[in-house]
């Protein structure tokens, strides 16, 4: 089945409002008979001490007894000054600062959010991003499938400490950063390993490079960073490579 992934959030709205219907179209009735006793009660005594009127007095008595549900018989005293002790779910203390409810967000919003703030999406493909690319110490990369490429050796120029954040379905993530670089990481894989190995040149390079000496490397005069990783990998590794003057 082909679903557009711009009409994707809109289907999970829908949905989630669906259920939210049916949910909130539930009548609660456990703890009905007792509660109804109670409200009798209050109506009577509220009728004895002249707070209602006959008329109004046989109007709420009439929506007590005829009750199916905790909402419908909260109806017979919304307004009495002590309704909130035997309806303490539904009626704040009027007396207290009634705590606002948590709506939490629908899966749709949370999906929209997710890529609204993003500053990288890549559905598939490669990417790689050098310090060249990286305009702010905190950046949000998602990838849906291919590899990942940071490589952080001459991000002193710009930042001494980058955190990045990483969203990626299929596909490996490969960081290189200089070998005095700090590293805190907060990524979960799902499927995957996180290696740190020493980068540089492979046994074959190095044959054919032969005795040559490098020259300093800037990396030697750059001050130290600290990188931090989060986010979340559903399949694949993650390499930190570190190097020094010599690579």
């Amino acid at each position: 089945m082909n679903i557009n992934i711009q009409t994707l959030p809109i289907l999970m709205d829908n949905n989630y409002k669906e259920n939210r219907k049916k949910e909130e179209k539930r009548p609660v009735v456990f703890g009905l008979p007792k509660l109804k006793e109670k409200v009798l009660t209050m109506l009577g005594n509220a009728f004895v001490e002249n707070d209602l009127e006959i008329a109004e007095y046989e109007k709420r008595l009439k929506i007590a007894n005829e009750a199916k549900s905790i909402e419908e018989l909260e109806n017979a005293v919304y307004d009495f000054p002590q309704a909130h002790q035997i309806f303490p779910a539904k009626r704040p203390n009027p007396t207290q600062h009634p705590q606002q409810p948590y709506i939490g967000n629908s899966p749709a919003k949370t999906f929209r959010d997710a890529f609204d703030s993003a500053d990288y999406f890549t559905l598939i493909g490669d990417r790689k991003f050098t310090q060249l690319d990286i305009s702010k110490p905190n950046m949000k990369v998602i990838m849906g499938i291919g590899d990942t490429m940071f490589d952080l050796r001459d991000i002193a120029k710009k930042f001494t400490h980058i955190r990045i954040e990483s969203y990626s379905l299929i596909g490996n993530m490969k960081i290189r950063v200089p070998e005095n670089a700090q590293i805190k990481r907060n990524l979960v894989c799902l499927i995957g390993d996180i290696k740190q190995r020493k980068g540089g040149k492979n046994f074959i390079q190095q044959m054919f490079a032969g005795n040559h000496q490098p020259s300093a490397s800037p990396l030697s005069h750059q001050p130290q960073i600290t990188v931090e990783i989060t986010g979340f990998k559903a399949i694949g590794d993650v390499v930190i490579e570190f190097f020094g003057d010599e690579n």
